[in-house]
């Protein structure tokens, strides 16, 4: 078969692979499909130097469960130390298809999976597929590689002013409002998306938004749809989880993640959490299981952290609390994993003024306060003599793996405050030429019309109310189109529920919504009220 014709000779790729062979075929095969210049490593440490030093349009990172070094590790770090550009393509290519790694790998997004072997076509397609996507928001992933987020925002807009259909910039748009905390207007765009391009991606960014806007209860909600519906979807226990912790309901995180860790257990920081609930809630047989899992996964990861070696010592020192008469044996085997820890990170100070605070700690549980109050001084003088800037309590709390602080539940609750509208009295002209087409039996330039209002604000309730109203309207008109009529219908109530409203809107609203929750008898054929204006 012909392979269709793709213009590469400007674009550059890095493969990245601890195979020779996987290597020079790949490199091959790029040359073939015409790319203009194209580089090779090992999975090394000086495969990211390449990725910080070169402008690649492509990076292809592969990965073997035999590697020391594995491609996922790879993935990991450069997204860890942010040198996956936005304009870049990224792609995973793994001899290892099992669904464990599949979705390690895809936690650190790359932009498409390829199982190895693969062939010249099935390569050909991914890369078609990615690098038109980054084409076709060029100037928006440029102005991203460059930090400039608000720059982004303004590209995302000036292509939204040509084109309203465009779900992929709205989708950008939605992370760059979540990236400035702009909550309320990324749920409101996200909810739009939603109800014209459903999918799981959108549905964990709808949660993210919930959860920072302290509409904790609705995102659980939809969090369990999705797990029901995709139980392989891991970003949804970790959100779950989440939310269950910033409830400060800790069992119930520590067991959705308990959940997460049974379908893939690579993830150094899922360990971590699910490690850290456990000792707090005094599961310890669960806490340590789950320290010596991260431990195990630490070799050439950057998430390599003194932690699980702390969290183990912790877990020694509640059992010398829960049985007196162990503590000479398990100070012992505390002392070998307090060195241990120093061994593995010889040169982190902070590491040294942990390790005073837990003795402090552990002194005092042994009823020892002048054995505290020494191991407290040994800490200060750390501090000092290191010339560090660090909170004590800090790292007192983070050695003895204590919970976090949230935020009360009133502060969380508080809804982020949206961004005025620059254009409202635009919006509310725009609304009132939609009722003329609707009075002049014109449905389709109507509802273009309200649209448009909606775009201008969004916090045009007259607009959305009518949006909501025709749809319903043409659950008489159009069979065909019912399941969406509805779902569109369903959408713009949704988007309305916090949006301010007079009397009247208020009334339009309910009977709407009362309409939309019976079957079609019960909604009246024709015009359901006059319009708003």
């Amino acid at each position: 078969m012909a392979l269709q014709k793709s213009d590469f000779s400007n674009k550059s790729a890095l493969v990245i692979d601890a195979s020779s062979l996987v290597r020079s075929s790949t490199m091959a095969m790029l040359a073939t499909l015409g790319f203009g210049r194209v580089k090779g490593s090992t999975t090394s440490d000086r495969a990211l130097e390449l990725v910080k030093q070169g402008e690649y349009d492509l990076v292809l990172v592969g990965h073997a469960i035999t590697e020391r070094h594995s491609g996922i590790q790879i993935l990991e770090e450069a997204r860890h130390r942010g040198l996956i550009k936005p304009s870049a393509c990224w792609g995973f290519m793994s001899s290892d298809n099992s669904p464990e790694v599949i979705l390690h790998a895809t936690a650190s997004e790359p932009d498409f999976v390829i199982g190895k072997p693969f062939s010249i076509g099935d390569l050909l397609k991914r890369l078609q597929s990615g690098l038109n996507r980054k084409q076709a928001v060029k100037p928006i992933n440029q102005a991203l590689d460059a930090g400039n987020l608000s720059r982004a925002l303004e590209f995302c807009d000036f292509v939204l002013d040509k084109d309203l259909s465009m779900i992929s910039v709205k989708q950008m748009k939605a992370d760059l409002l979540l990236q400035t905390q702009d909550y309320q207007q990324a749920l409101l765009l996200l909810e739009e998306i939603a109800a014209v391009a459903p999918n799981n991606k959108v549905e964990i960014k709808i949660c993210e938004a919930l959860i920072a806007c302290g509409q904790r209860e609705q995102a659980l909600g939809r969090l369990d749809k999705l797990i029901a519906d995709s139980p392989l979807l891991i970003r949804a226990y970790d959100l779950k989880a989440q939310a269950f912790e910033e409830a400060g309901q800790y069992s119930q995180s520590m067991n959705v993640l308990s959940t997460a860790v049974n379908i893939t257990s690579m993830s150094i920081p899922r360990n971590l959490k699910l490690a850290k609930l456990a000792l707090f809630t005094k599961q310890l047989d669960l806490a340590e299981s789950s320290y010596k899992r991260s431990i195990a996964l630490h070799e050439g990861s950057c998430y390599k952290t003194p932690e699980p070696y702390l969290g183990l010592a912790n877990v020694k020192r509640i059992e010398i609390k829960l049985d007196r008469s162990l503590s000479a044996e398990i100070e012992q085997k505390i002392d070998v994993l307090l060195k241990d820890a120093q061994s593995n990170f010889p040169d982190n100070p902070e590491l040294k003024v942990q390790i005073a605070l837990f003795k402090e700690q552990l002194q005092l549980d042994l009823n020892n306060p002048s054995g505290a109050r020494e191991y407290h001084a040994l800490a200060e003088k750390i501090i000092t003599d290191q010339g560090l800037r660090v909170d004590i309590n800090n790292l007192m709390e983070s050695a003895l793996g204590l919970m976090p602080k949230f935020q009360s539940e009133a502060i969380i609750a508080a809804p982020v405050q949206s961004k005025p509208s620059a254009e409202p009295e635009k919006s509310s002209k725009v609304n009132l030429q939609g009722i003329k087409q609707y009075l002049n039996n014109n449905r389709a330039k109507a509802l273009k019309y309200f649209t448009m209002a909606f775009e201008l604000n969004r916090q045009n309730s007259a607009a959305l109310l009518n949006l909501a109203q025709m749809y319903l309207e043409a659950l008489h008109f159009d069979q065909q189109g019912q399941e969406k009529s509805r779902r569109m219908a369903k959408r713009y109530l949704t988007l309305i529920e916090n949006v301010t409203k007079n009397d009247v809107q208020q009334q339009r609203y309910s009977l709407l919504k009362e309409y939309l929750l019976t079957d079609l008898q019960g909604i009246p054929k024709g015009c359901l009220g006059m319009l708003l204006r």
